[in-house]
């Protein structure tokens, strides 16, 4: 039978040091407070939101996200829980995502040079790739993985402002065309 050990703050950061970079956690008379990824508010978690959300930093290649919600509410009203719900287990959405990453993989060793702050972009720096036009949006809008892959759609911004955006775009289809297909 497993013992109930209570996780504190030093032995979080311990096991997870990089969870700083995902969310913010404090712990307050010797309980653990989070904010929640919708409202804002801070709040204690149970122990398996904890748990899960600790899992899911720890081993991201492996799983989706899972983030810290205060309520049921807030849950089921984030745009991040919703789209994940619906769409991620989707086996065409996945097959779609998995031909955008093969095109801007290629695209970014090619075209690297052409994007601002390509340079910051690795895992300890804490910068990471993003789509400006979404995955999600250009799967729900059948545009074509090459769009969404271009070089041209393509910013190196932190981990946290991609994480606030999300699945949203920063940027119109239209706007994104205009830049890719050239002016005759």
């Amino acid at each position: 039978m497993r013992s109930k050990r209570k996780l504190t703050l030093e032995k979080i950061l311990i096991s997870t040091p990089n969870i700083l970079d995902f969310e913010e956690i404090r712990e307050v008379d010797g309980q653990i407070q989070v904010r929640c990824k919708f409202c804002n508010n801070l709040f204690n978690p149970t122990n398996s939101q904890l748990h899960e959300r600790l899992r899911r930093i720890r081993y991201p290649k492996n799983n989706s996200n899972s983030y810290f919600y205060c309520s049921e509410k807030c849950k089921l009203d984030s745009p991040l829980f919703a789209r994940k719900t619906t769409i991620k287990h989707d086996m065409q959405y996945k097959n779609y995502m998995k031909k955008v990453y093969r095109i801007t993989r290629k695209n970014w060793s090619e075209y690297k040079e052409n994007i601002p702050n390509n340079h910051l972009r690795g895992f300890s720096s804490g910068f990471e790739l993003d789509h400006m036009y979404s995955i999600y949006d250009g799967f729900i809008n059948n545009v074509e993985p090459e769009v969404v892959g271009h070089w041209k759609n393509l910013r190196v911004v932190t981990r946290k402002e991609n994480r606030e955006k999300s699945q949203n775009s920063i940027l119109s289809l239209e706007y994104l065309m205009s830049e890719i297909l050239p002016i005759k």
